[in-house]
């Protein structure tokens, strides 16, 4: 009989051996159960760890040594698993000895995806909110320091006060902000404390540049008050004082001033006085020549009586005025009449030119001087002929047929 026959029985006689207890009452396995199922173990790919920490691997390779004697079906049956766990294709499941399939472990790829739950439509729109925020404020952020700093004033129009006195007054500075700059308030700062500024304009221009447009005021004439003479300009502006009338410049009379403080507006004790008188004094500042004002021409007012207003031409032609109708339409004809070199008034004559009349008869009335070098008869405003032989028996309007009903326009 073959030695493979006769451990026959002893090995079937240990494989069906009864598991038995110790002195302790815990149950002990035989050696070849523990040692199958560390195979199985391997086989899977786990290396499980005994009660005591150390790894079952090391501990069965520690037995095999101690153990050497091994069956030959057992080395034949450890060779042929080990033969085809070597033979096994790569991703094939793995099988033990007894020839059952072991699970594999999970993989990633097995795990199902976690899907991203969609941003909801309060949180998308916040977020563009603050994207859009933040743009703007980048975008100020480089305007106002590299187009909205001040790098540039200039002064323009009517040169009446320094440039220097000018830009302490306006306080604009370079590096300002431009559109921190309160231009209203400087414009009123610079027409209030410097009189002769009429009207000053702040214009701002990107990138960085400011213009002070400056228009000067005229005095078109003098007023006495207090021992005091005031000189007015068109828009009834005070613009200084004067110990005494300035020279080239009209005299007003028979008015009384309430208030006259340098830089603010005349104001009389008659309302109606300083309506008219400051309409007569605008109108007049207009009537010059290529924007020149005809102040100059004029050399007194009176005002005493405002239904018999009279104004005086270069000191030698009285006109009357009469009441304040249409006062813009009487000066302007007149004037036409005073400075027309070929249909006016001579600048040689002498006398007195009737406005009074114009609104209703569209016509004027001349009477020159005696002496005067256009001395003749006229017909007066009321129809009566002087009694001379020249006298004509129609009224004749002004100087003539060839004088327009219209306002004069040159």
């Amino acid at each position: 009989m073959s030695e493979r026959k006769r451990r026959r029985p002893e090995r079937e006689r240990r494989g069906f051996e009864d598991i038995k207890s110790d002195s302790t009452g815990s149950q002990t396995k035989p050696e070849w159960f523990e040692q199958q199922k560390r195979e199985r173990e391997r086989e899977r790919g786990r290396q499980p760890r005994d009660k005591s920490g150390n790894n079952s691997r090391d501990k069965s390779k520690n037995n095999s040594k101690g153990n050497s004697k091994d069956t030959p079906r057992r080395k034949s049956q450890r060779g042929q698993t080990s033969g085809a766990r070597d033979a096994r294709p790569r991703g094939a499941p793995s099988r033990d000895a007894r020839g059952r399939q072991s699970p594999r472990p999970p993989s990633r790829r097995d795990e199902p995806r976690k899907r991203k739950k969609p941003m909801s439509l309060f949180k998308r729109r916040l977020l563009i909110v603050l994207a859009l925020l933040g743009m703007i404020a980048v975008t100020v952020f480089l305007a106002e320091s590299l187009l909205l700093r001040v790098t540039e004033i200039k002064v323009t129009g009517d040169e009446i006060y320094a440039q220097e006195d000018i830009l302490k007054l306006c306080g604009v500075r370079e590096g300002d902000n431009l559109l921190l700059i309160p231009a209203s308030d400087r414009e009123q700062k610079l027409e209030s404390q410097l009189p002769y500024i009429s009207k000053a304009k702040i214009t701002r221009k990107i990138p960085g540049t400011v213009i002070i447009e400056i228009t000067a005021s005229r005095g078109v004439c003098s007023i006495e008050s207090g021992g005091a003479w005031y000189v007015i300009a068109g828009d009834g502006k005070v613009l200084e004082t004067c110990p005494g009338p300035k020279e080239g410049l009209m005299q007003v009379l028979g008015v009384t001033v309430q208030s006259a403080k340098v830089g603010e507006t005349l104001v009389l004790d008659n309302e109606e006085a300083s309506t008219v008188f400051t309409e007569i004094v605008g109108i007049i500042d207009r009537l010059g020549e290529n924007g020149q004002s005809a102040a100059s021409e004029f050399t007194k007012m009176d005002l005493t009586n405002l239904y018999d207003m009279r104004l005086w031409y270069q000191d030698r032609i009285e006109c009357i005025l009469g009441s304040n109708i249409q006062l813009d339409y009487k000066l302007t004809y007149g004037y036409g009449n005073l400075t027309d070199p070929e249909k006016g008034i001579g600048d040689q004559e002498q006398g007195v030119l009737d406005l009074s009349y114009l609104p209703t008869k569209r016509a004027s009335y001349f009477t020159p001087d005696e002496g005067s070098p256009g001395a003749r008869p006229t017909v007066a405003p009321d129809g009566t002929v002087p009694d001379e032989p020249e006298a004509t028996a129609t009224p004749e309007p002004g100087r003539g047929d060839g004088i327009p009903d219209g306002p004069f326009t040159g």
